[in-house]
């Protein structure tokens, strides 16, 4: 669950650093120090536990003595008992120390720790809280041992709970567990442990052939009290009560609680029972952590305390926060609602869409039977596609509804009609589509539905002859829904590049927004400048977690991790992901891009050696079987390559790639082929898979002349392919070039034996080029003037750089200064002295000095 942190704090010992581990308590801290102990002591390696104790935090040498490395004999100074520390690890070989809950260390063992450390340069992992967490001890305790790295140790997300669920329960848990226990646990390890292990004693799930599977509405049982109280341990009364309050109400307005509860809530926020996120009112919020305590609370029996948390809620003047606190004591709400929280994934949000969800659903369903109109059956409809249930639930309405009229009701029933003949016909319902656009006789409506139906196929089959057909048809239809899917189709195949403007959609139909949202998000993406575009992203990103508008979540989650993906920050595009799958589900409209993000989270994990984690993640794809979409990752075959990549099937893979490739470029999906095709690239560089890179090159705006040729003259073996590499310009072209490179340069067998190739330094080299422009950014330095001999080209930074060094540097102490071959700066050099027509050094230093007095 782990294994990123145990390789990077494993090297990091093997290099004789030590490491500062902050982590709150529950986040498997502990466990994670069980690992690390594995990991040396299977290198030879001798680990030392030593582990603090609250209760012995002022008593002298107690941790130093549980851990073996003192005895404590008789009357002892303080160098004795730091001779006999230092002497007793003499004669072991390779020792590390493993300190937990340093925060509980009396000073005097810290003092010790330290000098152990310090005068025979053992390694040491120092385990504690974040800083704000911690108290004048605490703080004293922690600092008194030095550290060279620091590693934060996250809330376990969606992936990683899964894996837990098959440690603890000896099988996988089907995706509706897991996502519960992310939610109540906000992804702390201890807490997930305990919900899993009663939630079986108490049979709340069980086992089937799929897997553990929920046995009831929730987790929450008895057991989970210990777990809560363990948590809460000795907290005063004012705090306990300030806890209840905000348990209550799921969460308060800092602002307000600081002001009558501003003691409490410093305390709350330093023992880690808080999680503080911005409101959709540009204020912030205080909630429970885990959201396993306001479960906790809310299943109190209704008593003194209770009504003393509540008083508390009404001095606040907060009318959102007594409203779900009253709400609750009144028995109105089943399940308590919450916000947005952060820090924790995004699993707050998720119990709050979750409970929403249910309530309005059942309550319009309600509204439904009572009197199935056309009207009441779309309100319904429109909150069933967001549930599991849509299908059997939308067969149940449409047969008992009679479509009537002409009106916006009757045309979103209409939709709702063919987009459920697209679930029930998973493998092909062109004739059943056709069929209903022809039995419409209103030709407003039949418009709009042939415009639906020519979205939905395209969805899933890009731009084939029926497709095509409609399209050609109509450039001369003027209604709203022709206009924003004809934008559509003809921005995702290529053929428009001209963004939508808003008057052409209808306000009315919240389908048309969503989808010029994406069309010209994907627009954003060809042509805005990549800060731009990820500024955009992330402002989106942001405010629909601050609104919980889950389904701009799902879309701008969709192309913010994708985006991240591309340019290395997989970690970032992980947790952003992990905001997605913490919903535990999808609008079934918005489907593909919650499973495409599944796809992306799954190839990133194999990317990193976590095949567990592939797994996992794609396991939760099997919900929706009939879902495709027209971008990147949204295909079928591209989870089952992934699959096989995990398995070790990479043949099988990249055929699997190459076929879609081809096939999305035959439906003009561009992007989508283009993806799939580097994809089978970095599996497998050859002249083959190259030329399908080629082949689709045309269709989609990331793909560059300069890249294609660099990676040409790489399978080549052209020596000039560093000067090509500097001829890319974004951020997203920089980063595709690195991952072919590096594709080509782990693939090429090594020379004859006894022969070095040098291509190889090359290639390596380039990429640690790139990778410097990718850090560094791709500005370009302008030639301060033209001579006969000079290129119109200006020198990129990295030539620019190395030119300035070497006025008073030789090659090869600029090579070790910017961690380049001597070869490089060498051809680094050369062109930039071809760009500026000099032929010196001398010549080139004078150039350079006239270009900084200008």
């Amino acid at each position: 669950m782990r294994a990123r942190e145990i390789r990077e704090i494993r090297t990091l010992l093997l290099g004789g650093e030590s490491v500062r581990l902050v982590a709150p308590q529950e986040t498997g801290r502990t466990h994670l120090l069980d690992q690390i102990a594995l990991e040396m002591e299977t290198r030879g390696y001798s680990t030392f536990r030593v582990t603090g104790r609250r209760a012995f935090r002022d008593q002298p040498y107690v941790a130093l003595r549980e851990a073996g490395l003192v005895s404590l004999r008789g009357a002892q100074s303080e160098s004795d008992i730091a001779d006999e520390l230092i002497q007793g690890l003499v004669s072991i070989a390779h020792p590390v120390l493993l300190i937990d809950d340093a925060e509980h260390l009396d000073l005097t063992s810290a003092y010790l720790l330290e000098q152990l450390r310090a005068r025979r340069s053992i390694p040491v992992v120092v385990v504690s809280p974040p800083f704000v967490m911690l108290d004048a001890h605490g703080r004293a305790a922690t600092n008194k041992i030095r550290t060279q790295a620091r590693l934060e140790l996250s809330p376990l997300g969606y992936a990683q709970i899964s894996l837990l669920a098959q440690r603890v329960l000896g099988a996988p848990a089907r995706p509706e567990v897991v996502a519960q226990v992310l939610a109540m646990s906000s992804g702390m390890m201890g807490v997930a442990d305990s919900i899993f292990r009663s939630a079986v004693r108490e049979q709340r799930i069980v086992q089937q052939e799929s897997g553990w599977s929920l046995n009831a509405d929730s987790l929450w049982n008895v057991h989970l009290r210990t777990t809560v109280e363990q948590l809460l341990g000795d907290l005063g009364r004012d705090e306990f009560r300030t806890l209840h309050a905000i348990a209550l109400a799921e969460s308060i307005s800092t602002e307000r609680l600081q002001e009558i509860a501003g003691e409490s809530l410093i305390t709350l926020s330093q023992r880690g029972l808080l999680t503080t996120f911005a409101d959709a009112n540009e204020g912030t919020q205080v909630a429970p952590r885990p959201s396993l305590i306001s479960d906790y609370f809310q299943q109190q029996p209704i008593g003194p305390l209770h009504y003393e948390a509540l008083a508390l809620v009404r001095r606040l003047e907060d009318p959102a926060a007594r409203d779900r606190a009253l709400a609750y004591s009144s028995g109105q709400v089943a399940r308590a609602k919450t916000f947005d929280r952060s820090e924790n994934r995004g699993t707050g949000m998720a119990r709050h869409q979750q409970a929403k969800a249910a309530h309005l659903l059942a309550q319009s369903a309600r509204e439904w039977r009572r009197d199935p109109t056309v009207r009441n059956a779309v309100e319904y409809l429109d909150l069933l596609i967001a549930s599991d249930a849509y299908v059997s639930g939308a067969t149940r309405v449409l047969e008992h509804t009679l479509r009537t009229g002409t009106d916006q009701f009757a045309l979103r029933l209409g939709l709702h009609q063919s987009f459920w003949l697209t679930q029930v016909d998973t493998a092909d319902a062109r004739g059943a589509l056709r069929a209903f656009v022809e039995s419409e006789q209103d030709p407003t409506l039949r418009a709009a539905f042939a415009a639906h139906e020519a979205f939905l196929l395209f969805s899933k089959l890009g731009m084939d002859a029926s497709v095509a057909q409609w399209w050609e048809g109509s450039a001369d239809l003027n209604d709203s829904f022709s206009v924003v899917f004809r934008h559509h189709i003809g921005v995702l195949t290529g053929q428009i590049e001209v963004p939508l403007a808003p008057e052409e959609i209808d306000p009315d139909f919240e389908v048309q927004r969503w989808v010029s949202t994406v069309s010209n998000t994907v627009l954003r993406s060809r042509h805005a400048s990549p800060e731009t575009y990820e500024r955009e992203l992330t402002e989106q990103f942001v405010t629909a977690r601050a609104s919980s508008d889950y389904r701009q979540i799902t879309v701008s989650a969709y192309f913010l991790s994708q985006l991240q993906a591309a340019t290395f920050r997989d970690l970032l595009a992980t947790d952003t992901v992990s905001v997605t799958l913490a919903m535990g589900g999808s609008h079934l409209a918005f489907a593909h891009y919650f499973v495409a993000q599944l796809r992306w989270a799954a190839y990133v994990h194999y990317r990193h050696g976590e095949p567990d984690l592939a797994r996992s993640v794609l396991a939760e794809t099997a919900r929706y079987p009939g879902i495709h979409g027209p971008l990147p990752a949204m295909h079928a075959a591209f989870g089952r390559a992934i699959e096989q990549l995990v398995e070790g099937e990479r043949d099988a893979a990249v055929e699997e790639l190459l076929a879609v490739s081809a096939e999305s470029s035959r439906a003009l999906l561009g992007d989508a082929a283009w993806t799939y095709a580097v994809v089978a690239f970095t599996e497998r560089p050859t002249a083959e898979v190259f030329a399908q890179l080629k082949r689709v090159a045309p269709q989609t705006a990331h793909s560059t002349e300069p890249l294609l040729h660099l990676i040409e003259c790489a399978l080549g073996r052209a020596p000039e392919i560093a000067e090509f590499a500097q001829q890319m310009t974004r951020d997203a072209e920089i980063a595709t070039a690195i991952s072919l490179l590096t594709a080509i340069h782990q693939e090429r067998r090594p020379a004859p034996e006894g022969a070095a190739d040098p291509y190889q330094d090359v290639l390596a080299d380039t990429v640690i080029e790139l990778r410097a422009l990718l850090a560094a950014g791709t500005a370009q330095i302008a030639a301060p003037h033209e001579t006969p001999h000079a290129t119109s080209a200006p020198l990129t930074k990295r030539e620019y750089e190395i030119a300035m060094l070497a006025e008073t540097l030789h090659n090869r102490e600029i090579a070790e200064r910017l961690s380049l071959s001597v070869r490089t700066v060498e051809n680094h050099l050369a062109r930039a002295m071809k760009k500026l027509g000099v032929t010196s050094r001398s010549e080139l230093s004078t150039t350079l000095a006239l270009t900084a007095d200008r």
